[in-house]
């Protein structure tokens, strides 16, 4: 499986192998020789897809550079949005 999708300005991509699915950020190299190219940057290790989507929220959360209720209610309510997109194409396409 590899399954690539964007939340809120993240890149993310759902991979696994035959014990549980991985969730990694993908960011782009900033400097040096790797500049412009892909780098995984490891979120963490579910039981199953709803869980690693569940846990964007949590890390979209710690991530950010909120500084306001305001901006964390904000990110939070996109942030949920695009989940739920995420989940009802995931429930449409498996039935």
């Amino acid at each position: 499986m590899k399954i690539r999708f964007s939340v809120n300005n993240s890149e993310y991509e759902l991979t696994s192998d035959k014990y549980q699915i991985i969730l990694n950020e993908i960011k782009i190299i900033q400097k040096g020789e790797n500049a412009g190219k892909e780098s995984p940057s490891l979120v963490g290790y579910y039981k199953d897809e709803f869980q690693a989507l569940k846990s964007i929220l949590g890390y979209e959360k710690f991530m950010s550079e909120c500084s306001t209720f305001d901006e964390l209610e904000k990110l939070t309510k996109a942030t949920l949005e695009r989940l739920n997109e995420l989940a009802d194409l995931y429930r449409s396409n498996s039935e």
